[in-house]
């Protein structure tokens, strides 16, 4: 993507609005070169530019997420925001709101671009429907669009045997065991296209450098992922994937906290 005529190229803080195709292009034009991971320069910069602009009470220094690759900061109770370090100074930002399931996509000149992009956003103060109950109906948000449906299919980023690790996930999702009312009962992601999102995260990180050592044999293992205090009970065979190259695993449940019964073992995921 080249650069604007408009912009300063040493970083005047300027930002270019895009579509929701043109976001998920960039987005997908950096995980096909294997993404840009966050320097610990800029987790340190961009921690303290959103401490110094935004209302130190409206947010805790812990609600600040550094990932691998992206920040995360949940900036009130509809608003979250995710930067996704792009070329150079520049920045990938999404806002997504949670009420109405949408997202607003920003490419930032630095620290600056974002900070003049957030400007225009009255991010401390609470909504309207927080504040005033039995709204009348042209003042009432307007419904909370379709979630998406859980990930049925996965590339890992690291090869295994020289091939591509393409995984197909079965979910244990029936009327009787609601998947996705478990997931927003039991969990703390705002959404399902939340959950994939970290779901992938996680596949990148156990396939196919588990296979063969924490994931020996065959069976239901539980993954506890430390940072969410949640257990997905998951069920892999070794052989298949070692021998056959047949990549499917089966997701039984999710549950709250560190449990799990009649598994192999359970694997703790610390950081995602």
């Amino acid at each position: 993507m080249k650069y604007l005529e408009s912009f300063d190229l040493f970083g005047s803080g300027e930002y270019e609005r895009m579509s929701r195709r043109r976001f998920t292009e960039a987005m997908n034009k950096m995980n096909r070169i294997g993404g840009t991971d966050i320097t610990e320069e800029q987790k340190v910069n961009l921690s303290k530019s959103l401490k110094r602009f935004f209302d130190p009470e409206s947010f805790s220094s812990e609600s600040i997420k550094l990932r691998e690759d992206h920040l995360y900061l949940k900036l009130n109770s509809d608003m979250s925001l995710f930067v996704y370090p792009y070329n150079d100074e520049w920045y990938l930002v999404e806002i997504y709101y949670t009420r109405s399931n949408r997202g607003e996509y920003y490419k930032c000149d630095g620290l600056g671009g974002i900070e003049k992009m957030l400007s225009c956003f009255d991010i401390n103060e609470a909504s309207i429907a927080d504040l005033i109950k039995d709204l009348p109906k042209e003042l009432t948000p307007p419904p909370a669009g379709p979630d998406a449906k859980l990930v049925t299919q996965h590339t890992c980023k690291e090869r295994f045997n020289n091939k591509k690790l393409r995984f197909k996930i079965k979910w244990n999702n029936t009327a009787e065991h609601d998947l996705n009312k478990r997931i927003a009962e039991r969990t703390s992601f705002q959404s399902i296209r939340h959950f994939n999102e970290i779901f992938k995260r996680f596949l990148d990180k156990i396939f196919p450098s588990m296979i063969g050592k924490e994931i020996l044999v065959s069976g239901r293992y539980s993954f506890y992922f430390t940072e969410y205090n949640i257990s997905i009970i998951i069920s892999i065979d070794v052989d298949k994937i070692m021998m056959d190259n047949i990549n499917e695993i089966f997701v039984i449940t999710v549950l709250p906290g560190d449990v799990g019964v009649n598994i192999v073992k359970t694997i703790v995921i610390s950081d995602l």
